[in-house]
């Protein structure tokens, strides 16, 4: 089986010199040619979009990895398409991949990708989303970013330093709250909830009616989620002159970013407190030779931390580990399966540099 996936598999590494791999939908392979030694496992990141920053920074660490634990990674891009990553899967199996790291594109495909992998013996670990069940059992292991975790950390931080970012919490009328977010994605959801239950339980004062939602998932035509995050933002902006002073909480980088310019095109860069999560958009703007004053903190999570456990489990599953024995020293009470759950840290402009590990 080996032998005739290497050989399907420089079939696809052709097509890959020949189409960019970008929001086609088709399952593609990392430039570097794999399966020179029959005797490494080869592995499959089945992910939601590459146009995703993160995604590629998972893809690049998974590589990493192989390099240095002895398996070769090809990927699948389902351009945010559940039944394109259904059929990728498919595809993979066909194929003969030993494993896959699922980034599921929506949870509610979850059940189907798992029992599709689990029928054809093939391995699975879920990477940043859940894998579980309508009742909300898990169903495979999985390496979790733990959502609410993260927003409560970059709400912290805020409470923290609320002095030095010029909140009173004595006068909230002409402060504006603002999630920049993308209601579709359920842990979007879980990190808003986690900044918006820490941040408002410790002012529940703030005017409800000063609370306001950036919805990438309203802008059907952007071309992308920053272009999405701009229109949604400077529309709340321009309904709303009376907001003077404005708290934005980006739930992804790229949208954080797109919030930004939308920001300084409304000339309220001096006036925003903008904190986000992820840390891929983030940092690069602090390196930059203008990096807007509004981006005050990222919790910055590392693709290598991800990566590094699910490729683990991977060989531990290749190697004949039951996926119940994964992850043994996580498991949830109940639960059959074990989780990682990372949260990542809050970083500014002045401290990233002691955490980021560049290109991750």
């Amino acid at each position: 089986m080996k032998k005739i996936f290497v050989l399907g598999l420089l079939v696809v590494l052709m097509v890959f010199s020949l189409a960019s791999c970008a929001g086609n939908g088709d399952t593609t392979a990392t430039p570097t040619p794999p399966g020179a030694d029959d005797n490494r496992p080869v592995f499959a990141y089945a992910t939601m979009s590459m146009s995703n920053q993160w995604m590629q920074n998972i893809h690049r660490a998974l590589v990493t990895m192989g390099e240095q634990k002895g398996f070769d990674v090809v990927f699948t891009d389902a351009d945010f398409n559940p039944e394109a990553q259904l059929t990728q899967l498919g595809q993979l199996i066909t194929q003969g991949v030993d494993g896959v790291a699922l980034f599921v594109v929506d949870e509610g495909i979850g059940p189907a990708a798992v029992q599709m992998l689990n029928d054809a013996d093939v391995p699975v670990v879920g990477e940043t989303l859940r894998l579980l069940d309508s009742s909300g059992n898990f169903i495979a292991p999985f390496v979790e970013l733990d959502g609410y975790r993260v927003g409560t950390l970059a709400a912290e931080w805020v409470l923290e330093n609320m002095d030095e970012l010029g909140l009173d919490p004595n006068d909230f009328a002409s402060t504006g709250f603002m999630q920049v977010t993308n209601t579709i994605f359920i842990n979007n959801s879980f990190r808003v909830d986690g900044f918006k239950d820490t941040f408002f339980g410790a002012h529940p004062g703030f005017p409800e009616s000063n609370r306001f939602i950036s919805d990438v998932a309203a802008d059907a035509v952007a071309v992308d989620e920053t272009e999405s995050a701009f229109n949604q933002t400077s529309a709340v902006l321009a309904a709303n002159p009376q907001i003077t002073q404005w708290l934005l909480f980006g739930a992804v980088d790229a949208y954080a970013h797109g919030a930004i310019r939308a920001i300084e095109a409304a000339g309220l860069a001096n006036n925003t407190i903008m904190v986000s999560t992820g840390g891929e958009r983030a940092i690069p703007e602090w390196q930059g030779a203008t990096p807007s004053p509004a981006w005050k903190a990222t919790v910055y999570f590392n693709a290598l931390d991800f990566a590094a456990p699910i490729s683990d489990a991977l060989l531990q599953l290749h190697a004949g580990t039951s996926a119940e024995d994964i992850f043994p020293n996580d498991r949830d009470p109940g639960q059959d399966f074990g989780v990682i759950r990372i949260s990542g840290r809050v970083v500014t402009p002045e401290t990233y540099a002691q955490y980021w590990v560049e290109g991750y």
